[in-house]
């Protein structure tokens, strides 16, 4: 691989033929003609509530900066909720987040930032008999999804360690709930589920989570339906390195600091009862170069499997200006431009986070596995193919062939035929 890359190429193409995350990191960071260090710098305000949050939680924590930014940033969209949003075609885009911590080395202390998050607004706004409180419960099983969610359907999920969330234990969510909760991302005016004994119907949802991980443990529990059905693209990957201080012993943080941002918290939720939409007129033309950028003419080719992580980012930009405006100004009715610089950097640092994730998943037998599955059935065209073919070309055994028809069903890629179970057939059309 040559020391430059043109400015269209494919990702599948690029880690074939040996290609490495940290070389794509710096191909990207060479672009943007800004170091980590100074895309950080440029993404945390220098007044408004997110500044004042850096303020407090900086003194006693060890995590990296970022950590601490995106729990500011995860505070303020579980706060707002479904109350702000953007005209975007024809629904409204809520700052609703997906956010997941991913340390080198548990000692970058992620769980630290979680709790931090979780303590502020557990205290800002506590469950209670006539209140729903935020926090959302920690149920792993179907059920307590389905009745957290019911219950209340705009709250924060917290999870301390998100691999066990994806694995396949008791204490894990079943696939099934993950692509629930992937499909509510985009805050869809009603959603209803099919449990075992009763249908379940969400009324206005618009739940968002933090979660953690290290990059050992995410590697070892994600499976392909969660990266072909969407649940993983949804989420930011917030990449930290190294701790940003070492605290012996941690000092006692600001109580009246802690105090004033939790009632401009419940004064930011107060004030956008009824709903609040901000206008985009003055940041539309340098989000449209933006876009060009990441969906247009100059948007690299992507791997089908991982494009949903990189397209996604668009979305991302404008959730996260809504959040660095209402940070900054809670009264705005228009997104401005000083809100969007910041939201860009930020998108620009965790696209580089998303390379090393992108470089750890594809690094698989199993996506090989899948691939060569989800390739027989689409080239079988809409007569489909039989499991017996599919065992004898695959060249997989009984059981691992089991598997990867059980991924590419759930990720809705292929489907039995209704009228033959021993036949499946593509449902996109496309290869995996």
């Amino acid at each position: 691989m040559g020391e430059a890359l043109p400015e269209k190429f494919d990702t599948s193409d690029y880690f074939t033929s040996g290609g490495t995350a940290d070389r794509l990191q710096a191909v990207f960071a060479a672009r943007s003609n800004k170091n980590d260090s100074e895309l950080l710098a440029a993404a945390i305000p220098a007044d408004g509530w997110l500044a004042d949050w850096m303020a407090y939680a900086r003194p006693f924590s060890e995590s990296p900066d970022a950590f601490n930014l995106m729990g500011g940033l995860i505070a303020l969209a579980a706060t707002i909720g479904r109350r702000a949003c953007i005209d975007h075609g024809d629904e409204w885009l809520h700052p609703n987040l997906f956010v997941c911590i991913v340390a080198e080395q548990a000692r970058l202390r992620k769980s630290t930032s979680l709790g931090t998050v979780r303590r502020l607004l557990s205290s800002a706004f506590p469950a209670g008999e006539d209140e729903q409180g935020i926090i959302q419960p920690d149920d792993f099983s179907d059920e307590g999804l389905a009745d957290a969610l019911q219950e209340n359907p705009c709250g924060l999920f917290v999870w301390s360690e998100f691999g066990l969330v994806l694995g396949t234990t008791q204490k894990s969510y079943s696939a099934t709930s993950r692509q629930f909760l992937a499909d509510l991302f985009d805050c869809p005016d009603h959603r209803s589920r099919r449990l075992r004994r009763e249908t379940v119907r969400l009324e206005f949802p618009g739940p968002s989570i933090i979660t953690a991980s290290t990059f050992s443990w995410l590697a070892e529990r994600v499976r392909e339906a969660d990266v072909l059905g969407g649940f993983l693209s949804r989420f930011l990957y917030v990449v930290g390195g190294e701790k940003s201080k070492v605290l012996p012993f941690r000092p006692r943080a600001d109580r009246d600091l802690r105090d004033n941002l939790q009632w401009r918290l419940q004064e930011l939720r107060r004030g956008l009862e009824g709903g609040h939409c901000l206008g985009i007129d003055g940041i539309r033309d340098v989000y449209a170069d933006f876009y060009d950028r990441y969906e247009g003419n100059q948007a690299p080719d992507i791997d089908e499997r991982f494009a949903g992580f990189y397209s996604r980012l668009c979305v991302y930009a404008l959730k996260l200006t809504m959040l660095y405006q209402l940070s900054a100004d809670p009264d705005s009715r228009e997104l401005t431009l000083p809100a969007w610089e910041q939201a860009k950097a930020l998108v620009e640092l965790l696209r580089r986070g998303m390379c090393r994730i992108i470089g750890e998943l594809s690094d698989s037998d199993e996506w090989a596995k899948a691939q060569r599955v989800s390739r027989l059935v689409t080239r079988a065209g809409p007569e489909g193919i039989l499991r017996r073919d599919l065992h004898q070309r695959s060249h997989l055994t009984a059981k691992e062939l089991d598997e990867v028809l059980r991924t590419l069903t759930e990720a809705e890629l292929i489907a039995e035929d209704p009228a033959n179970p021993k036949r499946f057939k593509s449902i996109t059309g496309a290869v995996c």
